[in-house]
C-alpha cells in the first residue's frame, strides 16, 4: 500500500494512507490522531462554553494533532506538477522524471490501460519499499 509519512506539531510521526483507508488496520495511527484531534476540539468547545471565552485563533488545540503540511514525505512522485509537467513514465510511481510531451487524452488512456489505479493502489517495482 502507498502511504505518506507525516509529523504533527506534537512531534508524533506516522504513515497515513488516504482515501477509504481510515478504518483499515493499516491506518490505525492516522485514525488515533484524528480521534485525538476531535476529542481535544470537543474539550476546547466545552471549556469555551463553560468559561464563556473563545480560544485565541489560530491556537486551537486540535491543530497539534494535524500533520504539518510542509513536512509531508512521500516516496511516490506526483503524477502532475504545478508547472504542468507530467511524470514521464506513469508506470513508475517513484520515478521523479517529468515531461511536457503528453496530452490529457493519452494520459487518461495510459492510466486506464495500466490498471495501476485499481484499489488498493500498490507500489510499483521502482519504489524502494
Amino acid at each position: 500500500m502507498l502511504s505518506v509519512s507525516v509529523r504533527s506539531p506534537m512531534n508524533r510521526a506516522w504513515h497515513t494512507y488516504g482515501d477509504k483507508r481510515l478504518l483499515d488496520k493499516d491506518d490505525i495511527s492516522n485514525k488515533n490522531e484524528a480521534w485525538n484531534a476531535v476529542r481535544t476540539s470537543a474539550d476546547e468547545i466545552y471549556q469555551a462554553w463553560k468559561t464563556k471565552t473563545v480560544p485565541e485563533y489560530p491556537k486551537y488545540a486540535a491543530w497539534d494533532y494535524a500533520p504539518i503540511l510542509s513536512e509531508i514525505q512521500s516516496i511516490v512522485a506526483p503524477l502532475f506538477r504545478p508547472d504542468g509537467q507530467r511524470r514521464a513514465d506513469i508506470k513508475k510511481r517513484c520515478q521523479a522524471k517529468y515531461t511536457n510531451n503528453y496530452t490529457y487524452a493519452t494520459t487518461l488512456l495510459q492510466i486506464a490501460n495500466s490498471e495501476l489505479w485499481k484499489y488498493p493502489i500498490q507500489p510499483t517495482p521502482d519504489c524502494p519499499i
